[in-house]
């Protein structure tokens, strides 16, 4: 496992009214059509950790990884961006991965790195989880239908809570040390949460590393644990039991979005290429796709209120690492990632023999040239924010 820094939290902002039900699972008490209405203060999107870590996901993102070790990689984004990532036990965090990218978003970065590694990038809840592609679609499902089941019980708990509004639901740190064993973190989680998890001896043996997990709810840490061997946990009603079970097949999820609030065209530009379908009804606006893709919809409408930068790079901060790399790769390199023309001034063969050597962390573009400037022994100017100037 990685370890990790607390996350960072902004304000929350309100989204708006999504109707929401699940597809294939007629265990969790959603009823079988998507006319069932929640608000979206009903889903873990409403969740403040959710909420803050949208504002995280929407920073501009960064990699020039060149045979870089995957969990080397991800560490470094955890600790330049005060996030929490979670890498499947079943994934092999010593490949050597090479990432050249540079994306308006984060999570679109983390989605550019799955890609070069086999793996697919899911949330469960503010967590970035990498995992198998077969499997990441049913442990997000089976987190949503997790946190809605228990928000259930607590809503039977308290008969005063009204049916559109969320109660409250406690986040912890999840925290075990080096060499801990699934099972030895799982009976934390009990202690922490003062509950029984039935069938804990079935978790087969495992050692981890030490990692700090913040503020997450119990539907979330009891998923992050058992997601990976493909299990899942369930409430027992009216009882402090959690029960282990299989993940359940199901991958997609269907949100009726208020059509007051939310416009077609814009759900299809968030979602991307993904494949999802949309159907519109009345005064709602049907999406059935993944909880990935739901993420997608939610980040996109928050980039969007964000206010936009006066310079494209204002915002735009890098955190990667070079050895011994000659210059004019280096400089071409960072060309690309910023979407630049290179227009060489002086023979680009003088710089053959120049060696450059860098680490930074969340460097912005102007600290990154004037490093890259005195170790190139060379001028650099970016013209119109659409080329690099070279000169002597």
């Amino acid at each position: 496992m990685l370890p990790q820094l607390p996350s960072v939290f902004a304000n929350s902002m309100l989204l708006g009214w999504i109707c929401l039900s699940f597809i294939a699972t007629p265990a969790i008490a959603l009823g079988q059509t998507a006319t069932t209405a929640l608000s979206i203060q009903q889903t873990p999107l409403m969740q403040p950790e959710v909420q803050g870590s949208l504002r995280t996901f929407c920073r501009l993102g960064s990699a020039l990884w060149k045979d870089q070790e995957l969990k080397a990689g991800l560490v470094a984004i955890s600790q330049a961006h005060d996030m929490p990532i979670w890498l499947d036990r079943r994934v092999d965090s010593s490949q050597l991965v090479s990432v050249n990218a540079s994306e308006p978003r984060l999570d679109l970065l983390l989605n550019k790195i799955a890609e070069a590694t086999g793996t697919q990038v899911g949330f469960i809840e503010s967590v970035p989880y990498l995992g198998p592609k077969d499997e990441v679609a049913l442990m997000e499902m089976a987190y949503w239908r997790t946190w809605y089941n228990y928000r259930k019980q607590l809503s039977g708990q308290n008969k005063a809570t009204s049916a559109t509004v969320a109660p409250p639901i406690k986040s912890q740190d999840l925290t075990w040390e080096q060499a801990s064993t699934p099972t030895e973190v799982l009976h934390e989680i009990e202690r922490q949460w003062h509950i029984e998890v039935l069938g804990v001896d079935q978790i087969p043996h495992d050692l981890w590393g030490a990692a700090t997990y913040k503020a997450l709810s119990l539907p979330a840490q009891l998923s992050l644990v058992l997601g990976s061997f493909g299990l899942a946990a369930e409430p027992i009603e009216a009882t402090n039991q959690w029960k282990i079970a299989p993940l359940r097949s199901a991958k997609t999820a269907t949100l009726a979005y208020p059509a007051s609030q939310w416009k077609v065209d814009k759900l299809q530009q968030w979602l991307g290429e993904a494949k999802a379908e949309i159907n519109s009804a009345g005064k709602e606006i049907y999406v059935k796709a993944t909880v990935h893709d739901h993420y997608a919809i939610a980040l996109g409408k928050f980039a969007d209120s964000l206010p936009k930068p006066k310079s494209r790079f204002e915002n735009l901060r890098f955190s990667f690492e070079v050895a011994n790399t000659p210059a004019p790769d280096v400089l071409e390199g960072i060309a690309t990632q910023l979407k630049l023309k290179v227009e060489w001034k002086i023979p680009r063969d003088t710089l053959k023999q120049k060696r450059i050597s860098l680490k930074v962390s969340e460097a912005s573009v102007g600290q990154l040239m004037a490093e890259l400037a005195k170790q190139s022994g060379v001028t650099l100017n970016i013209e119109n924010e659409s080329q690099l100037n070279i000169t002597p």
